[in-house]
């Protein structure tokens, strides 16, 4: 599952810098694997410390795109 999340976030972040709103999306559903697949494991939980601000980030940023 991370290997899942981590290209998520990749694509994401590509989409991004081609102007489309939906990478924001993408990277928020990559947020929730990262805390799936964290709380399945039992470990990693320093990943939260940057999963949980982002989705936080990532929804803002989709917001204020929305506003242009």
């Amino acid at each position: 599952m991370d290997f899942i999340a981590a290209i998520l976030e990749l694509v994401g972040l590509y989409i991004v810098g081609n102007k489309n709103r939906f990478g924001f999306i993408l990277n928020i559903s990559c947020a929730v694997f990262w805390i799936i697949y964290v709380l399945s494991s039992k470990s990693a939980y320093g990943i939260l410390i940057v999963v949980v601000p982002s989705i936080i980030i990532n929804i803002r940023n989709f917001l204020k795109w929305g506003n242009n």
